[in-house]
């Protein structure tokens, strides 16, 4: 129920995993809790192959009233990742950045030194971690909140370290063009980053509201397909005005592309999750939304069964439709 908190019924650590241990685990996990087969609702998993297979081939001959839904939180992850991988360099130097400083408390310190020296607070980097969902977008901010400042701080370091020596040749080189690409990316990732949030919170309904969130994202990165370097927002654009007309072409191109693939792999999350059309239809229960919604309920029955026991004359005053509109 909403409000309340979920309950771990199991810890299982699996020494394999496939399709196959992960089935006696969900099958373990409801016997030791006495629950019935029948009373199960859903298999909600993250969309790797061996989770879809467990439930194609064992778990749905056994759980006759549920349905396999994929985490839309996680899908939503494998959209950000679209960043990393269009953005090599930025990539490579959020790498460089742990590298030098994760296992070296004598270069934070240096670093935090540095910093006050300059009469800034000494924030510490941030780093990726793969499972941690938008911790790379948060490593970018970082960096681009601090990319000044490391310009300056990794020359004073010896050049003992490679990867010393690496991060100082990345910011000498191209410090310009990464802070623009990472503030582009920290101010277009922002609404996914929120959606993300929200579908992470447990005491939070989303399930009416997340349609409208998605489609929201898919218009954002639908309209990045043809952005001009003047209709992105606000920090990207002042910073592209500091490059020159190639460095400039080059960086709107890049994020072109960016937009691009995350506008398709979106797509396809809203095209293949098992959910949409409920989500479509969900808004319904929302008694402010009743405004939108159409007036033969038969159009929500398909998605929403029980909606079959509901008369059009308790519908039509559901959504506040008048007589002579609904032609009685």
């Amino acid at each position: 129920p909403v409000g309340k908190p979920p309950v771990a019924a199991d810890l299982i650590f699996l020494d394999r995993v496939n399709f196959s241990t992960v089935s006696q685990a969900v099958i373990s996990c409801l016997n030791t809790n006495n629950i019935n087969f029948n009373d199960v609702w859903a298999f909600v998993t993250d969309s790797a192959s061996y989770m879809k297979k467990a439930y194609n081939t064992i778990l749905h001959g056994l759980f006759p009233n549920a349905s396999h839904v994929t985490c839309l939180a996680h899908l939503l992850q494998l959209v950000l990742e679209v960043f990393p991988d269009k953005f090599e360099e930025l990539n490579r130097m959020c790498a460089l950045v742990k590298r030098v400083f994760c296992q070296s408390p004598k270069r934070r310190l240096e670093l935090r030194a540095f910093m006050m020296q300059q009469g800034l607070s000494p924030l510490m980097p941030v780093f990726a971690v793969q499972t941690r969902w938008g911790s790379w977008i948060k490593a970018v901010q970082y960096l681009e909140e601090n990319i000044d400042i490391l310009q300056g701080f990794i020359p004073t370091l010896p050049p003992t370290s490679k990867a010393v020596r690496d991060l100082g040749v990345l910011l000498e080189g191209n410090g310009k063009l990464l802070k623009v690409q990472a503030s582009f990316i920290v101010e277009h990732s922002t609404d996914i980053l929120a959606t993300l949030t929200k579908l992470e919170e447990t005491s939070t309904p989303t399930a009416a509201s997340i349609f409208s969130q998605l489609e929201d994202l898919s218009m954002l990165f639908d309209y990045g397909r043809t952005a001009d370097a003047e209709d992105w927002r606000p920090k990207t654009r002042e910073q592209l005005k500091e490059l020159n007309e190639d460095e400039r072409y080059t960086c709107s191109e890049l994020f072109k592309q960016a937009m691009a693939e995350c506008s398709t792999k979106l797509q396809a999350v809203i095209e293949r999750h098992p959910c949409t059309e409920l989500f479509k239809v969900l808004p319904i229960f929302d008694p402010a939304k009743v405004s939108g919604l159409k007036p033969d309920i038969k159009e929500y029955v398909q998605v929403v069964p029980a909606l079959r026991n509901v008369s059009t004359e308790e519908w039509h005053r559901y959504i506040r439709m008048d007589k002579s509109d609904a032609g009685e």
